[in-house]
């Protein structure tokens, strides 16, 4: 069965169940300060920038970090905002179960939608247990800042990938990446190494997923690439 959690609806129960503390807001609301670690944003241009430091023993989501963690998420006027970020890590649990995320500085960014319309900004920092962190800013008032120097961002490809039935991947100018499934969110967990000749296994792999993939991520060398599937038949 395709997973399809309720994002909305699980921020607002961990709301309820966990408090994070308060966020403390300077600069003209641009730094908020959570138990888990802080956040400065910033904008450039039409782009909302998010700069994300865990505090020492906590970690933060990927955005589409896979079914084991909480996607972070800019909302305005009712909308999510087209959320993208630097190049994540791979976290595995006690379970087995694997997300993508951080446990360094991590940059987000997104174009907004209205100047003077409120953003609301929704995180968490996770250590044994994870706390949820939410503050609310306008862009009109957010400093105006270059952010992206020091951070590496997706790259997107043409070239599609090809995968199998079965989710054996063929890709060979991506050696040794490994790669997952992108698209459909929040299947991310589904992954696999390549090896030399740019082959390999998602693992686990759903039957009926072949129907629904779309794209796929490579991890590699420090770089997060997306390129589309092509169905081997």
């Amino acid at each position: 069965m395709i997973k399809c959690p309720m994002i909305a609806v699980v921020w607002m129960l961990l709301a309820s169940l966990v408090t994070a503390l308060p966020a403390k807001a300077t600069s003209q609301q641009q730094d908020y300060v959570f138990e888990g670690g802080s956040v400065r944003v910033m904008r450039d241009g039409r782009n909302i920038f998010m700069l994300v430091t865990p505090a020492p023993g906590f970690k933060t989501y990927a955005p589409n970090p896979g079914p084991s963690g909480l996607s972070p998420e800019l909302i305005q006027e009712g909308r999510a905002l087209s959320l993208e970020a630097s190049v994540p890590k791979r976290f595995y649990l006690t379970s087995g179960d694997a997300y993508l995320g951080y446990d360094s500085q991590a940059l987000f960014r997104a174009p907004f939608l209205e100047e003077q319309a409120e953003v609301e900004a929704y995180l968490g920092f996770c250590e044994e247990l994870c706390l949820p962190a939410s503050f609310v800013f306008l862009p009109s008032q957010l400093q105006e800042e270059q952010m992206t120097e020091g951070f590496v961002f997706p790259e997107y490809v043409a070239q599609p990938v090809s995968v199998d039935r079965s989710g054996f991947v063929r890709a060979p100018s991506y050696p040794g990446a490994e790669v997952f499934v992108a698209d459909p969110p929040n299947y991310s967990d589904l992954h696999g190494q390549l090896n030399a000749d740019g082959q390999g296994n998602i693992k686990p792999w759903p039957k009926e997923l072949v129907h629904v993939l779309s794209m796929i991520g490579m991890l590699m060398d420090g770089r997060l690439i997306f390129a589309p599937t092509q169905l081997e038949r």
